[in-house]
């Protein structure tokens, strides 16, 4: 209950602070900031009287007395492009470039350092780099790699991004 009150009563205080500045607060007075641009110093004029030749400048002046010349757009004069089309020759070069690197199979980063038959199921053991792997039929290497088989002499990898079999040779079993 005690912090319900106290909390009451700081809402309280900062409603009437917000209203009390707000009765004695000072306008401040406006500013106006106004871009002015010169006329240029001569202008052509037809030959007849009255009537501006066609280099004669054009002023827009508001009612308040500005003018409005120097915030005038230009003309634009070429045609506008698209802004979300997509070349077809571009689109025709990365798809050329792409298949260009996706048709080469990398080289098997595996090598053979053994392996082990036990309850009639092969386990063959590969080095990657300073790590060994112990894997078995089925298994995900490098999340590229599958071991599809693995038949003595012979064992089969499917190189998963371009659906390719590779296969590496792990001696007879005895």
């Amino acid at each position: 209950m005690k912090k319900n009150s106290a909390l009451w009563i700081a809402l309280a205080a900062t409603l009437g602070a917000t209203a009390w500045i707000s009765m004695n607060e000072e306008p401040e007075p406006e500013l106006l900031v106004t871009r002015t641009r010169q006329a240029p110093a001569t202008t052509a004029r037809s030959a007849q009287p009255g009537l501006a030749s066609d280099k004669a400048t054009s002023h827009a002046v508001t009612q308040d007395g500005l003018d409005l010349s120097g915030w005038q757009r230009t003309r634009i004069t070429r045609e506008p492009q698209p802004l979300f089309e997509v070349s077809t020759k571009t689109a025709a070069d990365t798809q050329a470039k792409q298949s260009a690197t996706a048709a080469e199979m990398p080289a098997l980063p595996f090598t053979y350092a053994g392996k082990l038959l036990d309850d009639g199921k092969y386990t063959v053991f590969l080095l990657f780099g300073e790590r060994s792997l112990a894997v078995h039929r089925g298994d995900l290497l490098e999340g590229v790699w599958r071991v599809k088989e693995i038949h003595p002499p012979k064992m089969t990898f499917k190189y998963l991004p371009l659906k390719l079999e590779v296969v590496m040779d792990i001696g007879e079993s005895k």
